[in-house]
């Protein structure tokens, strides 16, 4: 049986995570939504939004294995959405008292392997993307993405059941094993409309060499001119990989503002690309001013706006990126690059790097073609052997002081004589505003350690955001998906709010 573990550890207007114990487990937790099958893997995607317009952060989680019938649709998977004012104070709850469940369809698809939000039509409600990189229309593990506008499910979020092929839009993969939809991002306004754009990735699509990767960016008013079954290379641009087995595209994010243009930038992560060695790893950045010459067709990574490498052979930079709206105060939005199998600490303990906006826009100005993350302004580096720091990253305001937060989930991290317990660790904003200078701080000064209780949990696999009372803080959302409280590898998640 599935678990989805929720802490209500109480909140105010203004919460302190200094007052919290340092390190809390998972199993703490008061609030329990129970599933109905093991091995579901819930948890492994998870994504906050207000789908239906009440001023409060809702919840979806992903259970990619999940089998809709006994006998057939094997791993079809599964998204359910719960309401957050349903949340507080629920006591237990099953999977089957979800606002709504949207089951996946054919066998091996993966449906809610990925997850997320935003905002297509500009309307105030969230809309719901729902990724299934394993998803066979066109052929082998192509991927296929769907998009249900918050319109089409306000209606319906009371209990409902409906099929992914309900979706609104189906964006159809074309190359076998392109995985698409294995990452996704709102990519923020990127051509100035004012609306919700979106990236997607298929980090080992072909192009003139295989497995170089690919990203594919999609504007509003072009997402708003789709519906049925469309593929995926009516994107408005696709950007290709560099070289053989760069698998770019592999993780994407957007909706910062670099050079305070008012269009958002965006980056996207080639973790095995070898410019500074093999594997080393990049990460590029594209501004949103550089895109809006390109009305659409097809950009070559090579002409990104600046180059983002690992600092060291095998560091696998750029294998998880994300972005920070503020680390510091100068509002130019700053970048957040993992290297999970950095080694110098020891071997893959991992690092991870806070790339300033303030840098980057510095480096473009003056030529610079590579910018090495030796030179990030700040490292937080692993501290133990084969933990993988940095796998999982997530950023936003935790205790309301207007600096962003990061999130660094290490879900193979060993707690104890736990292996592989996984361990999510949070860094607040106000601790490295001296640091910002190129700074080496270690992954043991954290303000807050969550952990995972048992061995393979992999706490930390999904890791999110996002405001489910309305109090104008965000709690902080972890995804165990192989958690076995009640059934192997039934998984959960786990909701940690602030202490008053």
């Amino acid at each position: 049986m599935t678990l989805l573990w929720i802490l209500l550890s109480g909140c105010s207007s203004k919460v302190s995570w200094d007052d919290c114990a340092p390190e809390q487990d998972r199993l703490s937790a008061a609030t329990q939504i129970v599933g109905t099958k093991g091995s579901d893997h819930f948890g492994q995607a998870i994504a906050t939004g207000d789908i239906d317009g009440d001023g409060v952060d809702d919840l979806a989680v992903g259970s990619p294995n999940y089998d809709p019938t006994e006998d057939s649709n094997f791993n079809a998977g599964m998204a359910t959405v719960f309401l957050g004012d349903a949340l507080s104070n629920s006591g237990t709850l099953q999977d089957v008292d979800a606002a709504l469940t949207i089951f996946g369809v054919d066998e091996m698809s993966g449906t809610a392997s990925s997850l997320g939000f935003s905002d297509v039509d500009d309307d105030g409600l969230a809309d719901l993307w729902i990724g299934a990189h394993q998803g066979e229309v066109s052929g082998q593990d192509t991927g296929v993405v769907y998009l249900f506008y918050g319109s089409s499910l306000e209606s319906k979020i009371s209990g409902n059941t409906l099929s992914i092929a309900d979706a609104d839009l189906t964006l159809i993969g074309v190359g076998n094993y392109d995985y698409v939809g294995f990452s996704m991002a709102n990519a923020g306004d990127v051509d100035g409309d004012k609306k919700d754009d979106w990236l997607i990735g298929a980090h080992q699509a072909d192009a003139e060499a295989e497995d170089v990767g690919k990203t594919y960016l999609f504007y509003a008013e072009t997402l708003l001119g789709l519906s049925g079954e469309q593929s995926i290379e009516v994107a408005d641009v696709t950007f290709v990989g560099e070289t053989e087995n760069d698998f770019s595209g592999y993780s994407v994010a957007g909706n910062i503002d670099v050079d305070k243009d008012g269009l958002s930038d965006i980056i996207i992560g080639a973790g095995n690309q070898d410019s500074n060695g093999n594997d080393a790893g990049a990460t590029y950045l594209f501004l949103g001013a550089s895109l809006s010459s390109t009305s659409s067709g097809t950009v070559s990574l090579s002409s990104a706006d600046l180059k983002m490498v690992g600092s060291a052979e095998g560091d696998w930079s750029g294998r998880r990126v994300a972005t920070m709206p503020k680390a510091d105060r100068d509002r130019r939005g700053d970048m957040v690059i993992s290297s999970s199998w950095n080694d110098d600490v020891a071997n893959n303990a991992g690092k991870v790097s806070i790339v300033t906006g303030a840098q980057a826009w510095d480096a473009i100005n003056s030529g610079a073609s590579l910018f090495s993350l030796s030179d990030a302004a700040l490292t937080i580096a692993g501290s133990e052997q084969e933990s993988f720091f940095g796998q999982v990253l997530s950023v936003g305001d935790l205790d309301g002081d207007r600096y962003s937060d990061l999130l660094i989930g290490s879900p193979l991290h060993d707690s104890g004589d736990l292996a592989d317990a996984g361990v999510v660790q949070l860094f607040f904003g106000k601790d490295w505003q001296d640091s910002l200078d190129g700074s080496i701080l270690s992954s043991e000064s954290s303000g807050s350690t969550l952990v995972g209780s048992i061995a393979y949990d992999a706490l930390g696999t999904g890791l999110t955001v996002g405001d489910l009372d309305g109090a104008g803080i965000e709690e902080v959302i972890i995804g165990s998906p192989y958690a076995d409280d009640e059934e192997l590898d039934g998984g959960g998640v786990s909701v940690f709010w602030g202490c008053e």
